[in-house]
């Protein structure tokens, strides 16, 4: 399941957003797509986009996730990965503001 998730996110984000300056996709009968209107089309709301999305972006942690789910004889889910994600985001985010702090001080 997280595999189709995963190639859903991937498609999902080859769609550009309805925003100012950016081309939506034009379809031979002359119908234009924004993503918003394509993944509501396949039934997805914007957080199940958002999901998706976030799992495309960080595979190395969905491969990680399905593998310590085949060792414990588990599940992996795609909630999971989204956990993984933001804790990883986080440490992330306290590596660089410790670098800061250390740059300013010098």
């Amino acid at each position: 399941m997280l595999d189709a998730e995963t190639r859903i996110g991937d498609l999902l984000k080859a769609i550009p957003k309805a925003s100012p300056g950016v081309k939506p996709i034009m379809y031979p009968q002359g119908h234009i797509i924004h993503k918003e209107q394509k993944a509501a089309e396949l039934g997805f709301n914007r957080k199940q986009v958002s999901q998706f999305q976030r799992l495309a972006e960080h595979k190395e942690i969905v491969e990680e996730v399905k593998a310590e789910a085949k060792e414990n004889d588990d599940l992996p889910t795609r909630t999971e990965v989204l956990r993984k994600i933001k804790e990883r985001d986080k440490q992330e985010r306290l590596v660089s503001e410790k670098e800061f702090r250390g740059y300013c001080r010098r």
